[in-house]
């Protein structure tokens, strides 16, 4: 049993209700009545019946950007399924895009981890069939839509018919002896019309769809062979009086043939031989100009001088000449080798001498640094010497390290010590000063000296560099001199290679010229030698090819009536075998639809079904307190198939469901909706009715005392309306959402 109900921004609505079994909502429009009804199945299904199963459907009823809407039961458990919508735009294109999600908490958990857990749990905990009906909505619909209603929410199986079951039914009723006997064309394609049909019967369809699927494919095939037969009876009709008006017939159409065939190929004969006389026509006139121009070329070619080679003996004696003056100057190689050996080795004593000097120069330098470094280390003792005898002047009984401390040592006499080891120092500088001053005498002579051999090795360089520029001289003016013979005598065995060469170029075009005129000639005579062909009268022959075709277009032209006479004749036979085909197949799906509707198998299908149906809902009546038995009728008196149901009056008269009054109309609802979720018997059992304020006041009362008589097969039955009628509302808790809160009240 549910005991609650809550929600959350749905229709602008947020409220938690609570149940007691037998609930009516009353209140004005808008108070939250219909919007109760449609948490409960939105918090059971995932989406509210009757308006979509998308999510973009359920969340039309939804208030800002997220609602939610869930249930408590009896035993404790409770769930809230919340819908979000989130709108996302690309970064690229900036098009927006909204998804709605869809989450589910349960409580207590029994260790569910996704939402798809949490929904098997609601369903075990509640089960998956719910039925909403709008009562008003109901009223509205025709007999096949209310059939409709009644046969989606029917959970009901078939316990004799099967997809064999109805193929046997469907060559039971098609497929007779006689038929087979008498037409066998006829039995055949019934044959493949069950086939066909019962192809769209899909292996995993109950009876219900399946036999829906093959009667919706038999109606619309039905509807088309009609169309084709039709069309056929019309085409047999056209043919006919196509052929009617014809003026020439399909006789002697063979005799014709062969005549344009003896016509075309005496034609082709005449064509051939004038095509062949005009082309002999162009070979004696092309041979003819042939030999013209044959004479003209030789003419030329005799006209055309002989290539001649001009001399190149002049050429060659120049150069010989010019190689004979190179060679006649003397130029003699320079031999340097002693020369430059000798000053080498005048430079190398030089240079030896010149680093002994540059060796005595390092020394005597490091000892003046030596000097210079005592003079100044002299220079700082006495320096010292004299600091330390002005402190100690002044000391007068105190330490020379700081004037605090007192010292009683006495420096009488420091004084003379500092004064003679001044003068020692002094003696010291002045041995130091006389032997530096000697050493650097002696370091600029040695410097001198140096300078000295450095020059006389700079002149003995330079001439060397003489001795060999005068060699390098002489030696490039003879590699000159070969180079230029060389050139010379390669341009002479160039000038000659050449000169050979032109000589075989000339014999060779000689020889080619002859050659080139000789053939001329034989061409010349073998065309003046050859006879003309023999060449017929081509205008005779042109009128002759006239003839024909003038006597083969008029052939032509009645081949074509007589074949256009005979088509006509093909297709009639043709129309006339596609009329008898679309014939037999409307003839055969109207059986099979017939077969298969309410005077057959869905006829046979829904008696098996409704009856038990009839007596579960006639016991809720009985119950209700309304001895009236219902009743189904599915096919008129004329055969056709209707849907009307009622029930049978006090007086055994059939009292039609449209004609019942309002309250009773709504009795009987709850009647068949008890028996349809008794016979789906989910987990909990749920019945709710809306817009019940069509009820005037009798009836109003009448189907509240009916209804509530069922409680006990119920888990929970909920009515909803806008009443505005006074009642008795007897076991019925009464919320009226008129006033504030919901108020709970009995009438």
């Amino acid at each position: 049993m549910i005991k609650q109900i809550s929600y959350s921004n749905i229709k602008g609505q947020t409220a938690t209700q609570d149940l007691t079994g037998l609930d009516l909502f009353i209140g004005p429009n808008g108070s939250g009545k219909t919007t109760r009804l449609q948490s409960l199945g939105l918090s059971q299904l995932g989406y509210i019946p009757g308006q979509g199963k998308k999510a973009s459907d359920t969340f039309k009823v939804a208030t800002g950007e997220e609602m939610s809407s869930g249930c408590k039961l009896g035993n404790g458990f409770e769930f809230t399924r919340t819908f979000a919508r989130k709108v996302s735009r690309e970064r690229k294109t900036g098009k927006e895009s909204v998804k709605i999600s869809e989450s589910l908490t349960v409580s207590p958990g029994q260790g569910e981890k996704n939402d798809t857990q949490k929904k098997a749990r609601v369903m075990a905990e509640m089960g998956n069939f719910a039925v909403a009906l709008d009562f008003n909505e109901f009223l509205d619909l025709s007999d096949a839509k209310r059939r409709d209603f009644i046969y989606s929410l029917s959970p009901f199986d078939s316990a004799s018919w099967t997809k064999e079951m109805v193929r046997i039914h469907l060559e039971n009723e098609l497929l007779i002896p006689e038929l087979e006997e008498n037409n066998p064309e006829q039995y055949q394609i019934y044959q493949e019309l069950i086939q066909d049909v019962m192809s769209k019967y899909p292996g995993n369809y109950d009876i219900h769809q399946g036999l829906q699927a093959m009667i919706d494919y038999t109606s619309d095939r039905k509807s088309h062979w009609e169309s084709k037969k039709k069309d056929s009876q019309g085409a047999v009709r056209s043919i006919a009086d196509a052929k009617n008006q014809m003026k020439e017939t399909d006789r002697g159409i063979a005799e014709n043939k062969k005549e344009l065939d003896e016509l075309q190929n005496q034609l082709i004969k005449v064509e051939k031989q004038i095509s062949r006389d005009t082309e002999l026509r162009k070979i004696n006139e092309n041979r003819a100009q042939r030999i013209i121009e044959l004479g003209q070329q030789i003419d030329q070619i005799w006209s055309t001088p002989n290539a001649s080679v001009e001399p190149i003996n002049k050429k060659v004696t120049e150069i010989d000449q010019e190689i004979a003056s190179l060679k006649s100057q003397e130029i003699k190689k320079i031999d340097v080798t002693s020369e430059l050996a000798a000053v080498k080795e005048k430079k190398a004593s030089l240079k030896q001498k010149a680093d002994i000097i540059s060796t005595s120069i390092n020394e005597s330098q490091e000892k003046v640094a030596d000097i210079i470094s005592q003079e100044r280390n002299i220079h700082f003792t006495s320096k010292s010497l004299d600091e330390a005898l002005a402190k100690t002047g002044g000391v007068d009984g105190k330490c020379v390290i700081h004037g605090l401390i007192a010292c009683p040592k006495d420096f009488t006499g420091f004084d003379s010590y500092v004064e003679d080891k001044k003068t020692e120092l002094n003696d010291e500088l002045e041995a130091l000063s006389a032997s530096k001053k000697g050493i650097l005498g002696q370091l600029k002579i040695l410097e001198e000296k140096h300078d000295t051999f450095t020059v006389e090795i700079e002149q003995l360089e330079a001439e060397m560099e003489t001795i060999y520029n005068k060699a390098e001289d002489t030696n490039r003016a003879i590699e000159e001199r070969d180079t230029k013979i060389n050139t010379l005598e390669k341009a002479k065995d160039d000038l000659i290679r050449q000169h050979e060469k032109k000589l075989e170029e000339v014999k060779t075009a000689q020889e080619r010229r002859q050659n080139q005129i000789q053939l001329l000639k034989e061409e010349q005579d073998k065309l003046k030698n050859q006879p003309p062909e023999a060449i017929g009268d081509t205008s005779i022959m042109e009128k002759q090819a006239t003839g024909i075709r003038e006597q083969i277009k008029t052939l032509k032209e009645a081949v074509q009536e007589k074949e256009k006479a005979k088509q006509t004749i093909l297709l009639l036979q043709q129309s006339m075998l596609d009329n008898r085909t679309s014939e037999y197949k409307a003839d055969g799906f109207k059986a099979i639809s017939k077969a298969l509707g309410p005077s057959g198998v869905q006829g046979e299908l829904v008696k098996e079904i409704l009856e038990p149906l009839r007596q579960d809902i006639q016991s809720n009546l009985e119950l209700m307190g309304f001895d009236n038995p219902p009743y189904f009728d599915l096919q008129s008196d004329t055969g056709q198939e209707i849907f009307q149901f009622g029930w049978v009056n006090q007086k055994r008269h059939k009292v039609n469901f449209d004609v019942l009054s309002a309250g009773e109309k709504v009795v009987f609802l709850a009647a068949i909706m008890a028996t349809i979720i008794e016979r789906a018997n989910p987990k909990i059992k749920i019945l709710a009715i809306d817009d019940i304020n069509h009820l005037d006041k009798k009836n109003l009362q009448l189907a509240l005392d009916g209804i509530s008589k069922i409680r006990d097969k119920m888990d929970n039955i909920i009515l909803g309306g806008a009443v505005q009628s006074e009642f008795d509302a007897g076991e019925w808790k009464v919320w009226d959402l008129g006033a504030a809160e919901g108020v709970a009240k009995s009438a």
